[in-house]
């Protein structure tokens, strides 16, 4: 305002910050001069509990400083659910500012409200970017199963440029950790949008970054990390089967392996006293599925021996059937124990049998063992219901854990709960001691 030379008083209020107006007196020195009034308004005890955030500026290349256009308040929350605006004073920029150099500064704004009402001294932030803006994505994705010899395949989401700038070729590193939520490294020589799963990655997981490039002005932008997959699985054979014709003793070996079609498959089977029974060599389909057939000379009584080998398979299969033609499928004593094969536990062990003993040579030997061993135990469990309910007892928690094993994410969750179960029972125990004292 244009005042003449001499004493005035003042009185202001702004709506929604202060509790009382502020007054006071100004002096004009000179005719027509215009004063600035800088005041203070109080909200009594209200703390700012949030600042506003401020959308990137992009800014031409030699935009000079005053020229940004930088806001000059912001909206706040304050801890009595207030969300005035108020006043900015922003710094030069880190780094300074300068309007001949391209590239990204970040302001500082500080909140023209008394220190009081701002005791962890929140600021406003605010990134100014110039010249051409870099790429993004807004996220990544991986394609296909973690499992032993699959191809995994990367992609970016979203690509966007603020110049319209074309995409160029996206830039990718694999990446591995022995855990999901663990500290990943880099996979050597692993850069392209595929990846191929090794032996040594079974049991571990895996992520991708994927970053954004122009065909023009600012290349390169920021990476962004694709959700875990894992852990790898090793490649193996699933639904295997073995059957004999009584009369002709032919045999008929089916199943399929996992790594696909047209994959070789080799297998050699001994009869019950060691001996090579049979021994072939065959192509899986387009499916993954194989067959052999073959007649049996032995006379021998027993278990026959199945061992299976095929592309991609790091651990051959051994599965086993009987002389009599019964392709062996059980898990003796838990069978007896709860009185059928077909009993959810039952069928549970079994998978985990097939999954992750038979897939290694120290539990192919237990499993051999256990099928030498256990049938007579087994016969005599199954004519004693008091034994029949020890051994489900005994087995109930075992069956528990291969249930988890088998769902990870719920082992994880069962965890988590036991940890702040123990946290919260030992709180308990603390609070009730000091009460006592």
């Amino acid at each position: 305002t244009n005042l003449a030379s001499g004493s005035y008083e003042v009185t202001a209020r702004a709506e929604g910050w202060q509790r009382q107006p502020y007054a006071g007196n100004v002096n004009v020195t000179a005719s027509n001069e215009t004063a600035n009034i800088n005041y203070t308004l109080q909200r009594g005890s209200a703390t700012v509990a949030a600042v506003s955030d401020i959308p990137d500026f992009h800014i031409n290349s030699g935009t000079p400083v005053n020229d940004l256009g930088l806001p000059s308040n912001i909206k706040i929350t304050l801890s009595d659910d207030s969300r005035p605006h108020v006043g900015l004073s922003w710094d030069g920029g880190t780094p300074s500012y300068s309007p001949t150099v391209d590239g990204i500064y970040v302001f500082s704004g500080n909140l023209l409200i008394p220190s009081t009402n701002n005791p962890a001294n929140q600021k406003a932030k605010l990134d100014v970017i110039t010249g051409n803006a870099a790429p993004t994505f807004t996220s990544a994705i991986i394609s296909g199963l973690a499992k032993e010899g699959n191809q995994l395949t990367a992609s970016g989401i979203g690509y966007a440029d603020a110049e319209s700038d074309a995409a160029g070729t996206t830039l990718y590193q694999w990446i591995i950790c022995e855990t999901a939520a663990g500290e990943y490294v880099n996979i050597p020589e692993a850069t392209s949008s595929s990846y191929t799963v090794k032996v040594s990655d079974i049991g571990k997981y895996i992520k991708v970054l994927v970053t954004p490039v122009a065909s023009t002005g600012t290349l390169v932008g920021k990476g962004v990390l694709s959700s875990a997959i894992g852990p790898v699985c090793p490649v193996g054979f699933t639904n295997l089967s073995v059957a004999i014709d009584p009369t002709s003793k032919q045999v008929t070996i089916s199943g399929n392996i996992d790594s696909g079609g047209d994959r070789e498959v080799s297998v050699n089977v001994t009869d019950p006293d060691g001996n090579v029974d049979f021994t072939g060599k065959t192509k899986s389909d387009s499916s993954g599925a194989f067959n052999f057939i073959y007649t049996t000379t032995s006379t021998a009584t027993g278990n026959f021996s199945v061992e299976l080998n095929g592309d991609g398979v790091s651990t051959p299969a051994i599965i086993k059937f009987s002389s009599s033609g019964a392709f062996i499928d059980e898990c003796f004593i838990a069978t007896a124990s709860f009185g059928s094969k077909f009993e959810p536990a039952v069928v549970l062990l079994r998978q985990f049998r097939d999954k992750y003993l038979l897939s290694n040579r120290p539990g192919q030997a237990f499993v051999n063992f256990y099928y030498k061993n256990s049938p007579p135990i087994a016969a005599y469990i199954a004519g004693n219901e008091v034994l029949k309910a020890i051994v489900r007892a005994i087995l109930t928690p075992i069956v528990g854990i291969v249930y988890l094993v088998f769902h990870p994410m719920l082992a994880y969750a069962l965890i988590i709960l036991i940890v702040l179960r123990l946290i919260a029972r030992r709180k308990r125990n603390i609070n009730t001691r000091r009460v006592a004292y």
